[in-house]
């Protein structure tokens, strides 16, 4: 395990999850539909239930070397 963090590997992982929010939610998200604003949090467990236990995301081991 490694004690850095690359940018170019944040990079990666930063645009795999905008593309899948875009896939499923398009490249507008209407917030008065979903009840929040723009300073909403959300919990861990929460954040990944729509894609099941955070183990199964793919590539995430190899590309954040963890």
């Amino acid at each position: 395990m490694t004690d850095v963090l690359r940018v170019q590997d944040l990079r990666l992982v930063c645009g795999v999850l905008l593309d899948m929010v875009e896939e499923r939610f398009g490249a507008e998200i209407d917030l008065s539909g979903v009840g929040v604003d723009l300073y909403w949090n959300v919990d861990l467990e929460t954040a990944f239930a729509p894609l099941g236990p955070t183990s199964s995301f793919p590539g995430h081991r190899s590309v954040l070397g963890i």
